[in-house]
């Protein structure tokens, strides 16, 4: 766990001046940082790739070790998660959103809190870990709920800030879209709505899952693309928002959302519409 830092959300005013006003910024901002830095790493993977040559008794002539990047959480990547939740809930009392930019900055989303996600999501699937323990998918689920948590924080859009604060957050926002137009990711987001949608009950827990992956869902799709001129040559933001409506498509989403729009009579669903018809 990460150290406290609850004397900034005392909401107490101090007669600081503005060096000891940056300090205390900057170590806040160290604090966060390594919250962030405790999520997990790259590591290399060596793996032996067969060259396709076999002798006479069907044995490999020849094999190639390959070595890949794989994304590796560490032990205690859930106790990070929901330091980084605390920090960002603690943001909220103030007006800058500093937590929020510096995640921005250091791209955590896309190079641990995504990898951690679709990781944890296929270690769920039985076809994936079949050996797991009931004790194991607690501890992935929790891990799971945590990351779209994150998401909805990270996603929320900036409509009711300053104009300073939206301006800051308009290509950080920008930048998140992009990272969830991947088959992966939409892949993970659906996998854990519909694992639980199928039981005949959820707990309360698992119903405000459900809730977090439609407000993902929501959110994502309100980020408003860059403005574009007809001359400009820069397509990229609309290829972004065609992208992953494409993905949407190909994932079966939208099926997905219309089943359950029309059940909507249903108690257990009755909750979600709101969420859906935005």
């Amino acid at each position: 766990m990460e150290p406290e830092i609850e004397d900034y959300a005392s909401g107490e005013e101090q007669p600081y001046s503005d060096e000891q006003v940056s300090e205390e910024v900057d170590r806040y901002r160290r604090i966060v940082l390594s919250a962030c830095s405790s999520l997990g790493n790259l590591q290399p993977v060596t793996k032996a790739v067969r060259s396709g040559c076999f002798g006479g008794e069907g044995r490999p002539i020849h094999c190639v070790s390959g070595t890949n990047m794989e994304y590796v959480p560490k032990d205690d990547c859930l106790s990070s998660l929901k330091d980084i939740k605390r920090y960002i809930q603690m943001d909220e009392q103030g007006d800058g959103k500093w937590v929020l930019q510096w995640l921005g900055e250091w791209q955590v989303l896309e190079r641990d809190i995504i990898p951690i996600f679709t990781l944890c999501v296929k270690r769920l699937l039985p076809s994936q870990s079949p050996n797991a323990t009931d004790e194991d998918r607690e501890h992935i689920l929790k891990i799971v709920t945590m990351c779209v948590e994150l998401f909805v924080f990270l996603t929320w859009n900036m409509k009711t800030e300053s104009p300073e604060v939206k301006m800051r957050f308009t290509q950080i926002l920008q930048m998140y879209k992009r990272m969830f137009a991947k088959n992966e990711v939409i892949f993970g987001l659906l996998s854990i709505a519909v694992m639980h949608l199928r039981k005949g009950h959820n707990t309360e827990r698992e119903a405000m899952l459900v809730k977090g992956v439609l407000y993902v869902f929501r959110n994502i799709l309100a980020i408003p693309d860059p403005l574009i001129s007809p001359t400009s040559k820069n397509m990229s933001g609309l290829e972004v928002h065609d992208k992953l409506l494409a993905i949407l498509d190909t994932e079966l989403a939208v099926d997905f959302f219309m089943t359950l729009l029309s059940s909507a009579d249903d108690r257990r669903f009755k909750d979600l519409r709101p969420i859906l018809v935005d």
